[in-house]
């Protein structure tokens, strides 16, 4: 039995994806990503915002695989508005499809592997969720 993939970032999602449902190989979608655009402030590093995505990587992904990719998150709408996005599609999803969501944690209680460092600043992270 193979391990579990570690998924470290929202590429890793695609790769994931690539990797678990087809014989292509996964590694061009990595091809660039060092030379990303990024934000930096009093918080940290960021290579995503409602601003910024310097690689379209849903364009990528249909580009080298041929598989639809579309983002569902809308930065216009409430909270509120986007979940029922999300459950609507979640609801109409068949079993060659994939919701990507990117979640922030912070305030989340977890068992860090350094003890005492619970809600600390931590990435955010990425969900591969099977329905």
């Amino acid at each position: 039995m193979n391990s579990p993939k570690q998924i470290l970032c929202y590429l890793d999602c695609y790769t994931f994806l690539v990797e678990q449902n087809s014989d292509h190989d996964y590694r061009p979608m990595y091809i660039g990503t060092w030379n990303a655009d990024f934000e930096a402030d009093e918080n940290g590093i960021s290579y995503f915002s409602s601003q910024k995505d310097s690689i379209n990587w849903p364009e990528r992904f249909q580009q080298l695989y041929g598989g639809k990719a579309e983002r569902w998150l809308d930065h216009r709408l409430s909270k509120q508005q986007n979940f029922a996005c999300f459950m609507e599609l979640a609801k109409k999803m068949d079993s060659n499809q994939a919701l990507l969501v990117m979640v922030d944690l912070f305030w989340l209680p977890y068992s860090p592997p350094v003890p005492n460092q619970a809600y600390s600043p931590c990435a955010d992270h990425q969900e591969m969720g099977e329905l």
